[in-house]
């Protein structure tokens, strides 16, 4: 649909004055550069890659017209896409992207802290 939260959508919308890419600064972040062309996802695109792989996908190509169209509308990728999604924050608005991590940092505090509380309880 050409709604993601990336450069090129981002300004067309006027959310933002480029289409740069926020990881590369390459002059245009398209959905496509960001899951198949990124120099600042290559860790994050090799486990996409096996996990689309372990998943019965087959792999996307340059030479394809539109491979991230093929992916997105492939269920078997759809994990894979997700955690490649969690772990790069790609077309996530930076603002949401820094609140998601400090309600993840609150809630890994509150994590400790009912484990502390429960060592302690079982003491005694």
């Amino acid at each position: 649909m050409g709604h993601a939260a990336v450069g090129e959508y981002l300004k067309r919308v006027r959310a933002q004055e480029t289409a740069v890419c926020r990881k590369c600064q390459a002059p245009t972040e398209t959905v496509r550069h960001a899951l198949l062309e990124c120099r600042g996802w290559r860790t994050q695109r090799r486990i996409l890659r096996g996990d689309l792989t372990r998943a019965g996908v087959q792999l996307p190509t340059m030479a394809e017209e539109a491979p991230e169209a093929r992916l997105f509308g492939n269920r078997k990728a759809t994990k894979a896409l997700l955690t490649f999604i969690a772990t790069t924050g790609v077309g996530v608005r930076q603002g949401e992207q820094q609140q998601e991590a400090e309600r993840m940092r609150r809630d890994d505090e509150w994590d400790m802290e009912s484990s502390e509380e429960g060592e302690r309880g079982g003491e005694g």
